[in-house]
């Protein structure tokens, strides 16, 4: 990606958050004036690491191919309350990853976020603008083996090639005694910047977008616990490749029930799940059912047995354009974190792992598995210092016999230090 592009989109998110940072008149004075200030907090860190299979191969040219592997970041936050309860941030986390037994792999990675949190009377909103540069390779890996691409497609190594990526959340909650509406919009677009080349066991990377909109009504089950019903519409689009006249671009309907709040002191939540209904239109292979229903899930708990401990659990489940092929999948991750900070010391641990499953659809005949357990072992060296050791044993499994490409084991281990100013 040029430069020129990265500067104009960060002038763009810099310049329609300037008149909040630095000029705009306060609607409520706070009582105390430091809070109005500008704020800024610096950041960097650094990781080594090793990984043990770099392209998630067993077999084949590209086959347990190893490398340390160097990570550095730096980061600036600039927050501005510009009232008691209006506050809007800009954040930019440059990271520069190098990869030295596969120098080919280096990228880096250049995020911006923008949030903008608020409330005035009944009214509270939030619009988050969430960017991503990759620096990096300009083409797909091969993939020769049976099979072809490892499980999922392998989107740890596509997320390091030149890419732009966008993600976008608003919402604006109405709340009136014991009931709220609220409007919500979602987007998401992706650009694969990797050449597309129609060669055997080349991963071509496609363009896609995910865009909705919708309307949550909620009712008051006590305390700060809320069930909830949702509404909402929307279309996904994924680019062709000039090969291909098949079309799975689609639009969807979606209906929502769930629960978000604290139901008690222990616990918080944040539950939607329901069908989903798409409509993929008649261009699609003759085998692909073009009108079809679809779990959708976004759940999350956490419950807190303890001073010391916290349990994370999640539940993520939609379909989506596939990125490495023309088509659509089913992404599902279950994921499970418990953290314990040990009483008295400066330490913690952290304990979990994802579980992944992509169920591809037809023509495509892949139903992969990714199974990720962790361990995190943390030291607060002081307030503003932390040191890490990470490591994962990251494997795979597929559904379907005979696809040994999709099959891979992966173990990673690091060290981290971080710093905030």
């Amino acid at each position: 990606m040029k430069i020129s592009h990265i500067i104009k989109v960060v002038g763009l998110l810099a310049g329609s958050a300037f008149h909040a940072f630095a000029g705009a008149p306060d609607k409520a004075p706070l009582t105390d004036a430091a809070d109005s200030k500008m704020q800024v907090a610096f950041s960097g860190g650094a990781t080594v690491g090793y990984d043990g299979n770099v392209y998630l191969q067993d077999g084949g040219a590209l086959g347990h191919i190893t490398s340390w592997v160097g990570r550095l970041q730096a980061g600036v936050e600039i927050s501005r309350a510009i009232s008691r309860e209006n506050r809007i941030g800009l954040k930019f986390t440059p990271e520069r990853v190098a990869f030295f037994g596969a120098d080919e792999e280096d990228h880096t990675l250049l995020p911006v976020v923008l949030d903008w949190t608020g409330r005035a009377g009944a009214l509270d909103w939030r619009w988050n603008t969430d960017v991503l540069f990759v620096e990096g390779p300009d083409a797909g890996p091969f993939y020769l083996e049976q099979g072809g691409s490892p499980a999922i497609g392998a989107f740890t190594v596509r997320d390091r090639r030149d890419a732009f990526r966008l993600r976008q959340v608003a919402s604006v909650r109405w709340t009136s005694g014991s009931i709220f509406l609220r409007p919500v919009f979602s987007g998401y677009y992706h650009d694969f910047q990797t050449k597309l080349y129609n060669q055997p066991g080349y991963c071509n990377y496609l363009d896609r977008s995910d865009f909705s909109s919708g309307l949550d009504f909620g009712l008051k089950g006590g305390g700060d616990f809320w069930w909830v019903a949702g509404w909402r519409a929307g279309s996904e689009w994924q680019a062709n490749t000039p090969w291909n006249t098949e079309r799975y671009s689609n639009i969807y309907q979606r209906l929502l029930v769930g629960a978000e709040g604290s139901p008690f002191p222990w616990m918080t939540c944040k539950i939607l799940l329901g069908p989903t209904f798409y409509d993929f239109g008649d261009e699609t292979s003759d085998i692909f059912e073009g009108e079809h229903v679809r779990l959708f899930s976004d759940a999350s708990v956490t419950v807190r047995p303890s001073r010391l401990d916290s349990i994370t659990a999640s539940y993520v489940q939609f379909e989506q354009m596939s990125a490495s092929g023309c088509g659509a999948y089913q992404d599902i991750l279950f994921r499970a974190w418990w953290t314990h900070k040990f009483e008295g010391t400066p330490f913690e641990t952290r304990v979990g792992g994802d579980i992944r499953r992509g169920i591809f659809e037809a023509p495509s005949t892949r139903d992969d598995w990714i199974f990720y357990p962790g361990i995190e072992c943390v030291w607060h060296v002081t307030p503003r210092i932390e040191v890490s050791l990470q490591g994962v044993y990251e494997w795979s499994a597929s559904e379907v016999p005979n696809t040994p490409g999709r099959v891979y084991e992966r173990p990673y281990a690091g060290l981290s230090v971080k710093a905030a100013f």
